[in-house]
């Protein structure tokens, strides 16, 4: 059995106390060192966290993004089939105005042509009343006894006119009438026709309201319209 020195004892005792201080210096470091790595796993977990609620974010802002997107191509949709029906309503309206137009062009023509026949009754009716006064001057002349008499048939014809006369200011009469009735016609057809008229400028101008709005809209949606390219064509025709 190895026996110690008394010189020995005190440098092993001191080895001891230099190991036992190493040792809680090594569990006071395994101490420290297993708290710093807890604390850079919650550091972790809590960036992991943050990102995942930052992509979840960015997933529901994307989505709203997306379906406001939709919603205003359906807006532009919808407004675009509207001015497809307001053109379509307005072309039917411009024809019928052209078939007005044209109605009133022939009814015009048949007034020209009515008036033109009024004037020839006019000049035909101041004939005949001169020709009138001739027969009531002759027959006044046959009432003076030293005037020789008249022929018999000249006396009827003259009669006859007198009543071809009259058959003429009726006529003219009802010339007369039927040419204001056509004027008050035509005045109510060209009432109309300004109406209509009126009414194509004002839906023109809505029309031309719709497609500002349009062009607006997508202008104020660069990154929709660049993400579609039916938006970006409507843009380059609205442009």
């Amino acid at each position: 059995m190895v026996s110690l020195q008394p010189t020995e004892i005190p440098g092993m005792e001191k080895s001891l106390e230099e190991m036992s201080t190493m040792t809680l210096e090594l569990q006071s470091l395994c101490s420290l060192l297993q708290e710093s790595k807890e604390e850079a796993v919650r550091a972790l977990q809590q960036k992991i966290c943050d990102l995942q609620a930052r992509l979840q974010a960015q997933e529901e802002e994307h989505q709203e993004a997306q379906k406001a997107k939709e919603a205003d191509i359906e807006k532009l949709n919808q407004a675009l089939c509207l001015r497809y029906k307001n053109e379509k309503e307005l072309q039917e309206v411009i024809q019928q105005q052209n078939e007005k137009i044209l109605e009133q062009i022939d009814k015009s023509g048949e007034l020209i042509s009515l008036r033109e026949e009024v004037t020839q009754l006019t000049r035909s009716l101041r004939r005949a009343e001169t020709e009138t006064k001739v027969l009531q001057e002759t027959l006044a002349g046959q009432l003076d006894p030293n005037c020789q008499p008249m022929a018999t048939n000249w006396i009827q014809e003259k009669v006859w006119l007198s009543q071809e006369v009259d058959k003429l200011r009726v006529m003219f009469l009802e010339m007369k009438n039927e040419k204001t009735k056509l004027m008050v016609k035509f005045q109510s057809h060209r009432n109309i026709l300004e109406e209509n008229l009126r009414r194509s400028d004002k839906e023109l101008k809505k029309l031309d309201d719709i497609v500002q709005h349009i062009y607006e809209t997508l202008l104020s949606i660069p990154e929709v319209v660049r993400s579609c390219k039916e938006l970006q064509g409507l843009l380059e025709f609205l442009s």
